[in-house]
């Protein structure tokens, strides 16, 4: 029954079947010596390398986050699901809820004589979750899967048994139906194929009407992308100058082609009309922005009823009354509360040091406060604006230190080694670009008197709102130290500890992501460098800037999309990845594995570049 119900599920799509094609071993067609109504055709596999196969199939699944927990409760109001919760206490609202209980549902093991409560493999039964579904109204009932003993190999003489070979290899497709058969073929259209695909291939081929078409997979899968031969082009493209923002590099450095296609031939996806991440992004992004300036200016007025008078500000100006759906209200006003804490937060952050808000979304533009950075690489010009949310300053003796501030309401992780590859580069391009900007005019816009003026920190703000799992009766103090955890800016800052002592005051580091020792210095996870490292970070940028204008003029287009260590790539939220068709497998598309290296491993590797561009020059 397994197999009919198989290749249904292949029918309509599903993974199954392609998962075990891919990790077969061997099949064969059961019940042959009856009528073909009872035929079932089963597969042998690795069980280990089948479920990292269809793991790696769920992690690259649109639009599906998987999170592991054990449910112990599902929640039902007015006959429908609103949400589960798990065994930890954390709740998940959803609209349905598909339970798959496997024989979990308070299972028994049973050896012999012996029995006790637990599932397969040394794993919990659902207790909780059996209970629950019997107080929603389920009949529960128990069936014993008389799973057999596995025996030694060790102890067995094969030369005494009967071999059972697998079935003919066209046997093991995974249905009989032109379209997955086609499908197959497809796949070994490249270099022949292998085992099922090659199967599939010598079936497909033999039709005349099909070798033409086949012939056009095989260049297409060997044929590259690009570059753009003709550099005419490229200029109609691009322009003269190649103008840069921090959003845009990071999109050079994610994968070209996804660049080509939304700077180059400005393709842009229909979206729907959303409240979303960025939408709560730019609705954030106005109260803060609005809200600490005006608190600089006045530090009598409470920071929480100052983001609340934005807030609907913002509601009044972008939410007409009567003309929006309750549900977006809804999610606003929740995002309003959200807005209040974290105007709250930066204001409490500002207030623990001498470091002071010295420029609001301050613009490199023609236009704007300050010039945007240029660069010439060979017959290239390279122009660099953006905005910066926020700039802080301190002058000591007769230096300015500067410190840029970004509020970041994504999820995204920031790691110093994305330096390496080109990415995250926004934070250190600010603050290169104040570095390389006119003194005085740098200086004017800040108001301050100086002389000397020194980069001394790059920091994100978490935008959001954390939680933080504490036991009955815990005390305030300690469930704040969780939630100021959470909360911790996250980049990089000067190891000089007096000024760090100015940024945050009390030895003991609330903001900041740094930590003392008790004997002195910082702790290994502090993320901190010195003058020189800083100047190496910030040197390396401007090399990835000059390296990203060569290959934008050069007509690079190729897809070069990455993973990381967690399998997690760009394509799974790319907008143009139906008009790119990137498939990993084929042999000209390969994803980049960027390894997270330690901060150490990062400045390690910047100081032998250097020493190694120097004996070349």
């Amino acid at each position: 029954a397994k197999g009919h119900l198989v290749r249904e599920l292949d029918a309509l799509g599903g993974e199954m079947g392609r998962a075990i094609d891919d990790v077969l071993i061997q099949s064969r067609m059961l019940n042959t010596g009856k009528g073909p109504a009872v035929h079932s055709l089963r597969a042998q596999a690795d069980k280990k390398e089948y479920q990292r196969r269809m793991r790696r199939a769920v992690d690259d699944c649109e639009r599906l986050d998987l999170r592991q927990a054990e449910i112990r409760q599902i929640f039902v109001e007015n006959g429908h699901v609103t949400g589960v919760e798990t065994t930890t206490g954390s709740k998940v609202g959803c609209r349905a809820a598909i339970v798959c209980t496997g024989v979990y549902l308070k299972s028994r093991i049973i050896i012999g004589e012996c029995s006790w409560n637990g599932g397969p493999q040394g794993l919990l039964a659902a207790n909780a979750l059996t209970e629950n579904l019997m107080d929603l109204g389920f009949s529960i009932r128990r069936f014993k899967t008389g799973t057999p003993a596995r025996i030694d190999a060790r102890t067995i003489d094969f030369s005494r048994m009967e071999p059972q070979d697998g079935a003919a290899l066209l046997e093991a497709l995974r249905l009989t139906a032109p379209k997955p058969l086609f499908q197959l073929a497809c796949t070994a259209a490249e270099d022949g194929g292998f085992g099922v695909s090659r199967a599939a291939l010598q079936a497909v081929s033999a039709e005349e009407k099909n070798r033409a078409y086949l012939e056009k997979l095989r260049c297409y899968a060997t044929a590259p992308r690009g570059p753009l031969g003709d550099r005419a082009l490229v200029r109609e493209l691009y322009g003269g100058k190649i103008a840069l923002t921090a959003t845009r590099l990071d999109r050079v450095s994610t994968c070209r082609m996804s660049h080509f296609l939304q700077y180059g031939l400005k393709a842009k996806a229909v979206r729907p009309a959303r409240f979303g991440a960025p939408e709560i992004g730019t609705f954030l992004h106005y109260v803060v922005e609005h809200s600490i300036p005006e608190l600089c200016k006045d530090e009598t007025v409470k920071p929480e009823a100052l983001a609340a008078k934005y807030v609907n500000e913002y509601l009044e100006t972008y939410m007409p009354r009567g003309q929006t759906e309750a549900r977006h209200a809804a999610l606003f006003r929740q995002a309003g509360r959200l807005a209040c804490r974290v105007v709250k937060n930066v204001w409490e952050e500002i207030q623990a040091g001498d470091f002071r808000p010295v420029c609001f979304e301050l613009d490199f533009s023609k236009k704007g406060d300050l010039p945007p950075l240029e660069l010439q690489e060979g017959s290239v010009t390279l122009t660099v604006g953006g905005k910066v949310d926020r700039v802080d300053g301190y002058v000591r003796g007769d230096t300015l230190y500067l410190k840029v501030v970004d509020y970041k309401t994504g999820t995204k992780q920031f790691h110093l080694s994305d330096l390496l590859y080109g990415l995250n580069l926004q934070m250190f391009l600010y603050l290169m670009m104040l570095t390389r900007a006119d003194r005085d005019r740098v200086l004017a816009v800040c108001g301050r008197q100086a002389r000397n003026i020194v980069p001394c920190g790059a920091l994100y703000i978490p935008a959001k709102d954390p939680f933080a799992a504490v036991r009955p009766g815990e005390d305030h103090a300690a469930v704040q130290k969780v939630l100021d955890k959470e909360l911790r800016r996250i980049g990089l800052v000067l190891d000089d500890g007096d000024l760090l002592e100015t940024m945050e005051h009390g030895g003991t580091f609330r903001f900041l992501p740094v930590e003392r020792r008790k004997q002195g210095g910082f702790t290994a996870t502090s993320c901190v460098a010195s003058a020189a490292q800083m100047g190496r970070l910030l040197r390396k940028t401007e090399t990835t800037l000059r390296r990203i204008a060569r290959d934008i003029a050069g007509g690079d287009i190729e897809a070069t999309p990455y993973r990381t260590g967690r399998d997690d790539t760009p394509c799974r939220f790319c907008d143009f990845r139906e008009a790119c068709h990137f498939d990993p497998t084929l042999k000209k598309d390969k994803l980049r594995f960027l390894p997270v290296e330690s901060p150490a491993r990062v400045h390690e590797i910047l100081e032998q570049e250097e020493q190694q561009e120097e004996v070349r020059t």
